[in-house]
């Protein structure tokens, strides 16, 4: 059952998870899931050949490019390995990718002025925290301004997630400045001039930097997607236990007002359980052939579409890898044909990509615009701004035929 509630826990709507799946199937679409970043990463891990080499712990630095053969190599930081040659560099490095600031040289992305906190739980843990969500049902809250949204995903875990809008923090007397997101200290984030985008990757350089000092237990940290069962909390330092603490409390006084249920689940959430940052995205004006790298450099997912909230951001990084794929597919090395074949690639997916980002950019702002109501609960939830109507766009994302890579 998906459950609507008004902030103050007065369920507005109920309706079936099934009858939705049963439709979404009838319209000629897959049955819809929820995956886990770990289980996604585990799948594709697994789907490797044995023979790759898969190398953890090492960050990008910068790449270089022969002028007469076309190679790259690729240098990380720190001397934390040793540089590699390569014949093709593919960038799925975030937000804030380092490979996309030396290939597109665009900046950084916008802050949305945005905060979201994430966490992930076993369910007797969930259970135990007041998260008691019977035969897969899925409970969402939401005022003007803030929002939570509680699932299970595929491994019988659960998820919640909560995003609070700036000015609704000031309003509930959270410091921006006591984030812990680092972007966050460039106070004007709307500001396209030189000056501002330099100071923020200076910043961003500066937490980088710093990360690097910490110990490598902080990979487990920075990701509340690592599944409880194989999290191991004796690998973090007792400041990381206290930065996701810390955090926790932030999000609870951000989410006062809230009913019980709601500050039950997020004060019985473990800090190391939980990640906060802000949103960050490029508006759909952005989305060209050159957001996607060029020659033999190919930036995909967050790097290339950052999107809010709204479960498309996997999607279309998926989507991306099949792309490239579909490009690359025969092929043993990168040459002429393959080049113009990447170059195709980039424009059939930033065609695509500029649908997506302003249907989920408008979606996505207007969810914080308004309170739940019943009344709003029956209405189309595509707001105005969108272009199409959410069955149009469920239409554009997945009325595709995406054929087996093998087959091609």
């Amino acid at each position: 059952t998906q459950r609507v509630l008004a902030a103050d826990g007065t369920l507005i709507k109920a309706s079936s998870i099934g009858k939705t799946r049963q439709e979404f199937e009838q319209q000629g679409y897959r049955t819809p899931c929820l995956l886990g970043w770990y289980e996604v990463q585990q799948m594709l891990l697994q789907a490797l050949p044995k023979s790759t080499a898969v190398h953890l712990g090492a960050e990008f630095d910068r790449y270089e490019q022969d002028a007469s053969t076309g190679l790259l190599t690729v240098h990380f930081k720190g001397g934390q390995q040793q540089p590699v040659q390569a014949g093709l560099l593919v960038a799925a490095d975030g937000y804030f990718s380092r490979v996309r600031r030396q290939a597109v040289g665009d900046g950084l992305p916008t802050y949305g002025k945005t905060v979201v906190w994430r966490a992930r739980l076993p369910a007797a843990s969930a259970v135990a925290a007041g998260l008691d969500l019977q035969d897969n049902s899925s409970a969402s809250a939401q005022d003007a301004g803030r929002y939570f949204f509680a699932f299970p995903i595929s491994s019988g875990e659960y998820v919640w997630t909560a995003g609070v809008t700036d000015e609704k923090l000031a309003e509930q007397g959270v410091d921006p400045a006591s984030l812990l997101e680092p972007l966050r200290r460039g106070t004007n984030s709307n500001s396209s001039s030189s000056s501002n985008n330099n100071s923020r990757q200076q910043q961003e350089d500066q937490w980088q930097e710093e990360q690097h000092k910490k110990p490598n237990q902080r990979e487990q940290a920075a990701s509340a997607d690592i599944p409880s069962s194989a999290l191991n909390t004796q690998g973090y330092s007792a400041q990381d236990a206290g930065r996701g603490e810390a955090a926790r409390d932030r999000c609870l006084q951000a989410m006062a007002g809230y009913c019980d249920k709601v500050l039950k689940v997020i004060a019985g959430t473990p800090g190391t359980c939980l990640v906060e940052h802000g949103i960050y995205t490029r508006p759909a004006s952005a989305m060209t052939p050159a957001a996607y790298g060029t020659g033999r450099v190919v930036v995909t997912g967050d790097a290339a579409h950052p999107l809010r909230p709204t479960g498309q951001g996997l999607n279309q990084a998926m989507e991306d890898a099949w792309g490239l794929g579909a490009a690359l597919a025969g092929s043993a090395a990168i040459g002429e044909g393959q080049l113009a074949g990447l170059q195709e690639f980039r424009q059939q997916r930033a065609q695509r990509m500029r649908t997506v980002v302003a249907f989920t950019t408008a979606v996505g702002e207007a969810a914080y615009t308004r309170s739940t109501s019943k009344e709003q609960a029956e209405q189309e939830r595509a707001p105005d701004t969108a272009k199409m109507s959410a069955e149009e766009f469920l239409d554009f994302c997945y009325n595709v035929n995406f054929e087996r890579l093998g087959d091609l």
